[in-house]
């Protein structure tokens, strides 16, 4: 994490309550979550996350699927707002269709 004041704590020393406070926000901007994804032979699955606390803007964001190599999934995020995130997933093995865990994060400032 980057330096965001210009005086850091030392070991052992009391934390100045604005830096705490800047720390504090820095990290409760961070959201994560898990969604299952339902994906057809040759289709798109997609999903919409509702974020738990909504961001003054669109947060950054990131997605990965919990699935093997040999399925060659795409995942993209589709669309961000302040308070949702669309997710969709295709596999390119030709396997049937089953649910797909996608790991979610979104970092940014909280509203």
């Amino acid at each position: 994490m980057p330096d965001i004041a210009a005086q850091r704590p030392a070991a052992g020393a009391p934390i100045e309550s604005a830096w705490g406070a800047q720390v504090h926000d820095a990290v409760e901007g961070i959201q994560h979550g898990t969604v299952s994804i339902t994906v057809s032979t040759g289709a798109v699955g997609t999903s919409v996350v509702t974020f738990p606390r909504p961001y003054a803007v669109k947060p950054n964001a990131t997605a990965i699927a919990e699935i093997g190599i040999s399925a060659k999934p795409s995942v993209a995020i589709t669309g961000i707002t302040a308070t949702t995130l669309q997710l969709s997933i295709s596999r390119g093995d030709g396997v049937a269709s089953g649910n797909v865990t996608v790991h979610w994060i979104a970092i940014g400032t909280l509203a």
